[in-house]
């Protein structure tokens, strides 16, 4: 995503765009394997990639399930929340200086 490039081929929309891997194999798929470039990626409202970079600098998005954020767990507010990721964030800052 720290690749994003502003796209201004459309008037009036503000987007941002980043590649998504390896689009070679889509050439033949598509019936353009004569191409000489080929480019894939996802089209956001620009501010977009900045945000999601952010939230992951934070700590909130994460490939691994929190114990307390599921169906049933407890109801909690975005206060509770980050002051559960500060905690994470302590814990893992403690185990990385003692190491």
């Amino acid at each position: 995503m720290e690749s994003v490039k502003p796209f201004d081929f459309l008037p009036g929309f503000n987007l941002e765009g980043y590649s998504n891997r390896d689009s070679l194999h889509y050439l033949k798929e598509y019936g353009i394997e004569g191409a000489t470039t080929c480019m894939r990626g996802t089209l956001r409202y620009k501010g977009y990639t900045d945000c999601l970079i952010g939230l992951m600098k934070l700590g909130m998005l994460q490939p691994t399930p929190h114990p307390a954020l599921h169906p049933d767990g407890p109801d909690v507010t975005w206060v509770t929340v980050e002051r559960m990721q500060e905690v994470d964030i302590q814990i893992d800052t403690d185990i990385q200086t003692s190491s």
